[in-house]
């Protein structure tokens, strides 16, 4: 499920995931935006969004060959 969706459905506006999650605004935005590949963001930022989000690391990615290879190693 897409990072927008994920934040919806805990109720969280970008701002006060960003503030839970120490991730900048303008960082989710480009997330959910499509402008940055979520594929590419760092190990610690996917943890914090999945903890903040409650869903597991790989519901956030969107590349099937990647969502297989981090579904091996967890």
């Amino acid at each position: 499920m897409p990072l927008k969706e994920q934040r919806k459905k805990i109720n969280l506006t970008v701002r006060e995931l960003s503030s839970i999650s120490d991730i900048p605004m303008k960082t989710i935005n480009y997330y959910e935006q499509n402008q940055n590949a979520i594929n590419n963001a760092r190990l610690k930022t996917l943890v914090a969004l999945s903890m903040v989000t409650k869903s597991k690391l790989f519901d956030l990615l969107t590349d099937n060959t990647l969502i297989e290879n981090v579904k091996k190693i967890i």
